[in-house]
């Protein structure tokens, strides 16, 4: 989770939203044509697909469902420097400075070095390289109410806890954006790409991703090799957990995140609710 960089795909979503919204740019209930699944930009000549075909979606089913042609609309409307800026003060591009773990910054390109499909490509989590702790530190942000905190080992390696105060490195976002983001978050899993996850007996939020790997060779995204990932949030009232799993390279007909990290996650967070039950 911190060695290994990645384009995290649509797990990256939510924070351009939260840059429209923080701005004042979008609200969840704006409306985006999503094309019925296939959108191409004339100017730019490219094309956007969707994995299911929607007709109008709202900015929160446009995160719900992972639309990425609402998305690509949406970063239209929020703009380049609205999006690098929050993805910048998350951490994105910049190591955590977590010890004793070899460590990668992943990658933001400067704003100065966006080109005319980056706005598109970053908003969709394309073209930007993260580690699953600097998703984790931008989503526990979410959850605490808008402070990036600087990760620490809680635990040694012969299972001694490790008593360190916590150290604040920013305020990212005001509370009142943060819970209008995971009012969206929250409807991935009762009705969007998550919603395997309603079924369970606690409240959850978050978000899937499932990116293709750039081919270097090919030059190209690779239609077989993908990471599938989800980011989970648990409970939704005083949350206590962020939890992220990752797939690299599932077979083809899991390569869904639906499919495989929310099954994960499911029962990762069950046999923690069943522990601090005492039933375990």
């Amino acid at each position: 989770s911190t060695s290994y960089n990645y384009e995290p795909g649509s797990t990256l979503k939510p924070f351009s939203i939260l840059a429209g919204l923080k701005e004042n740019k979008i609200t969840l209930s704006d409306k985006y044509y999503c094309e019925k699944g296939e959108y191409f930009i004339a100017d730019i000549k490219r094309k956007i697909i969707d994995h299911d075909p929607n007709d109008t979606l709202t900015v929160k089913e446009i995160l719900a469902y992972s639309s990425n042609i609402g998305m690509a609309k949406i970063s239209l409307k929020v703009g380049k420097e609205s999006i690098y800026k929050t993805l910048n003060v998350l951490g994105f591009g910049e190591k955590t400075g977590i010890p004793y773990y070899r460590e990668e910054k992943g990658y933001l390109k400067s704003i100065e070095d966006w080109n005319e499909h980056s706005r598109i490509s970053i908003s969709i989590g394309q073209e930007v390289n993260a580690t699953n702790l600097q998703l984790a530190m931008a989503y526990s942000a979410i959850a605490n109410g808008g402070y990036l905190l600087k990760p620490k080992i809680i635990k040694n390696v012969s299972g001694r806890r490790l008593e360190e105060p916590i150290s604040i490195v920013r305020k990212v976002a005001s509370r009142e954006h943060l819970d209008l983001l995971i009012e969206a978050l929250k409807m991935t899993v009762t009705d969007g790409t998550a919603s395997s996850m309603s079924s369970n007996d606690f409240c959850s939020y978050g978000k899937t991703g499932t990116s293709q790997v750039f081919d270097s060779n090919e030059n190209k995204y690779s239609d077989s090799i993908f990471v599938a990932s989800y980011a989970g949030v648990f409970p939704c009232d005083s949350p206590k957990l962020v939890c992220i799993i990752s797939f690299l390279e599932p077979e083809m007909k899991y390569r869904w995140a639906t499919q495989t990290a929310v099954p994960v996650v499911e029962k990762v967070l069950n046999k923690i609710l069943i522990k601090d039950k005492g039933l375990a």
